[in-house]
């Protein structure tokens, strides 16, 4: 069995408190400026975890990279997912412009029934 050194532990301890600091900036972050997960969040996210794995996987080095693998796995997950709904979100916007169902993107050309024929849902008219 390997021996543990001090800086071993120093650097275990400020692992951790980055991890925990990290989790509370993420929280107060949201709450504070009332986030809607749309897909720039989830793309800002994805980016600062990534970000914030490299100096966890500084501290953790020599000891686990547990903690660096887990930031980066859920800081790649939330990148996907962000730029998966900002896809969604401008391809929505796109049909909604062009005056076709955001559903299905069926053209809407000369409706007047308020429904898409094509899916049943329920229009959304552009307001200018």
């Amino acid at each position: 069995m390997t021996e543990v050194s001090t800086l071993d532990i120093l650097r275990i301890i400020a692992a951790g408190l980055v991890l925990i600091l990290g989790i509370i900036w993420v929280i107060v972050t949201v709450r504070r400026l009332k986030i809607r997960w749309s897909g720039n969040a989830g793309i800002g996210l994805g980016v600062t975890l990534i970000i914030y794995a490299i100096p966890l996987g500084w501290l953790c080095a020599r000891t686990d990279p547990a903690p660096t693998l887990v930031f980066l796995a859920l800081g790649f997950w939330a990148l996907y997912r962000g730029i998966r709904r900002k896809r969604r979100e401008v391809v929505a916007a796109t049909r909604r412009r062009t005056g076709h169902c955001v559903n299905c993107g069926y053209d809407l050309t000369g409706n007047v029934t308020g429904t898409c024929p094509e899916c049943g849902r329920p229009l959304q008219r552009v307001t200018a």
